[in-house]
């Protein structure tokens, strides 16, 4: 079996924003798709259904679907964890409700702990989201891509090249613009892959970084932002998030994070 798409539920009717873009991603890539649960109490026939969804979008594609709910722990990020390490993913789809500070500390954020673990590459789909999926149809519109830049150019190339693969999975005619953003570093430095319709654009700002990634996200109107990560290092991470988490939470477009060993 070929690697799986993962989409992650607490069941919540706001991750369903997120499934329409894991099911979207699995019809349009061929691949098998597993909706993931924690409960001790739920059953697989409460999970959503990606063949359903694609019938009502009037797609006629169909795809794989498993759906597991899987119980180990007390702690739902440790049984999640537990039932990722089970499983051949190589992209997990989570929705996020983008909670900040203390709020997000005293209610836990299931989705970026799990994230940040396992190591996985994560599409994160806030509620409501405006990107390359419209939920109601399926309808894909990857026309605008974002990558922030970091110093790191191992994960500048990871994400050029991520980025790259996306839009030949999912454009068949490749009219894309793709901006790179410096904040406060020098343009970076990246092979860009040779992509037919793909428009590859260096930006550069000063300023803070998240304010300067989401203010730009915004004013593009992009589809997608993608970034590459190395996690959290530090006690302030805790509270405020890397940098990648912290535009995440005030996003209101998907955001791809990518860790370093993915």
């Amino acid at each position: 079996m070929s690697a799986q798409i993962c989409y992650a539920t607490d069941l919540s009717p706001e991750s369903e924003h997120a499934f329409a873009y894991a099911v979207a991603l699995a019809a349009r890539k061929k691949a098998p798709l597993l909706t993931l649960h924690a409960s001790d109490t739920a059953t697989p026939n409460m999970l959503p259904e990606a063949n359903g969804l694609l019938q009502q979008w009037n797609w006629t594609q169909r795809v794989q679907n498993s759906r597991k709910v899987h119980s180990c722990c007390e702690d739902p990020v440790d049984t999640l964890l537990d039932a990722l390490s089970r499983e051949d993913v190589e992209l997990l789809v989570v929705g996020t409700h983008q909670r900040q500070g203390l709020s997000r500390l005293a209610q836990g954020s299931v989705s970026e702990s799990v994230a940040l673990s396992s190591g996985l590459p994560t599409l994160f789909v806030p509620t409501q989201a405006k990107g390359f999926v419209e939920p109601a149809t399926g309808t894909l519109r990857l026309k605008r891509v974002l990558i922030p830049c970091s110093r790191d150019a191992a994960l500048n190339q990871l994400a050029v090249d991520k980025t790259a693969a996306l839009i030949g999975a999912l454009t068949e005619q490749h009219q894309v613009e793709v901006h790179l953003l410096s904040v406060g570093t020098s343009p970076a430095t990246v092979e860009l892959p040779d992509l037919p319709g793909v428009k590859w654009t260096q930006d550069r700002m000063e300023g803070k970084v998240v304010e300067a990634i989401v203010g730009m996200a915004a004013r593009l109107k992009v589809d997608l932002v993608v970034m590459g990560t190395e996690g959290q290092d530090s006690l302030r991470d805790v509270l405020t998030g890397s940098k990648t988490h912290q535009v995440m939470r005030n996003l209101r477009q998907p955001l791809l994070a990518l860790p370093a060993k993915a």
